[in-house]
């Protein structure tokens, strides 16, 4: 286990709910300038594979501006920027999301998201594919994924509920240290995670929370972790009893902003400074939601315990071998689970 970061960690990066005027504190408006410069770089784009669009496919001296904005706010500032951008009404769902990942490509080199290749995730309900976040309508609670940064576009909204969450894990992890300082301990010390398709159990615990070179990340995605039986040792009592609390911190309304993410708004977070999670919602005949997702790895990122880092580079090798991923057996991993 690394050293335990016992200090308050500063603002913009430890945010709190409570302290932002909703989400328009963290909106970007896209200029007209910019606007225009993206239906030209459509043009530039239409009918390219995502794999053969790059940064330097993608680059145009306004549209790098803009992004380079975007991209401080997420690496440097509170991790976590909205951008009010094109209306995905105007276009072709595939254009639309050829020019998504364009500007992703601003932020990090993005990967295949599942076993179907799919570099441009749909985020809807659709009982055909095999359970996972992206599939269902349940509710999600607050987590992180694999990849450094990751975005979500709204194309259509449904028909009642789907509110996206966010909540600063250095927030939380400054409410620990405040309230149950012993509770970090157990956090830092981590658990064993699996690899999706084989159910691999790495050599040893993945930290939930990490300290590398004075900077604190959060990794914390209990769908992969190992379960009794899996894993070489029994889960640890200490750490079924933090992670309870830490499960409860982030629901709390001083810490946890919920919004709507409405059509035409993309939103960029650093998937270690920030826990996302999503609230059920109901599709109707007219009203479907729909939404699309990016992962970014970032080279020359965060400093990360390296057992962090490569969970990404896991998951990667695993859907490009193109074999069906069981995720979490229908349901999200309970920490009566573990014990």
């Amino acid at each position: 286990m690394g050293s335990i970061h016992r200090a308050i960690i500063p603002p913009p990066a430890a945010w709190r709910a409570s302290e932002l005027a909703g989400k328009e504190a963290l909106t970007l408006e896209t200029p007209p300038a910019v606007m225009q410069a993206l239906e030209r770089l459509l043009e530039r784009l239409r009918g390219l594979p995502f794999a053969q669009i790059g940064r330097a496919e993608a680059g145009d001296p306004l549209i790098d501006s803009w992004m380079a904005r975007v991209r401080a706010q997420v690496m440097h500032g509170r991790g976590l920027a909205l951008v009010r951008g094109p209306d995905p009404a105007r276009y072709a769902l595939e254009d639309y999301a050829r020019l998504y990942w364009a500007l992703g490509t601003h932020l990090g080199a993005g990967v295949i998201q599942s076993h179907i290749g799919d570099y441009v995730a749909r985020v809807e309900r659709n009982p055909d594919l095999p359970w996972r976040g992206t599939t269902t309508d349940m509710e999600l609670r607050p987590h992180t994924d694999f990849h450094e940064v990751m975005s979500l576009a709204s194309i259509r909204a449904a028909e009642s509920g789907g509110l996206s969450g966010f909540v600063s894990s250095l927030a939380v992890h400054n409410e620990i240290l405040r309230r149950r300082p012993e509770l970090l301990e157990p956090l830092y010390a981590g658990w064993y995670n699996v690899s999706p398709l084989e159910r691999r159990v790495s050599e040893r615990p993945t930290p939930i929370f990490c300290c590398v070179d004075g900077a604190v990340s959060c990794f914390y995605n209990r769908v992969f972790f190992a379960r009794p039986g899996e894993a070489p040792e029994p889960f640890p009592p200490a750490l079924a009893d933090a992670m309870t609390y830490l499960d409860a911190l982030c629901l709390e309304e001083p810490l946890l902003l919920r919004f709507m993410l409405e059509p035409g708004e993309l939103v960029f977070w650093n998937n270690f400074l920030v826990m996302h999670s999503r609230t059920a919602f109901s599709d109707s005949a007219t009203a479907r939601r729909l939404l699309l997702r990016l992962w970014l790895h970032v080279p020359g990122g965060r400093p990360l315990e390296p057992r962090v880092r490569e969970r990404g580079f896991i998951v990667d090798a695993d859907h490009a071998r193109g074999t069906p991923v069981p995720y979490g057996e229908g349901r999200l991993l309970r920490v009566s689970d573990l014990r």
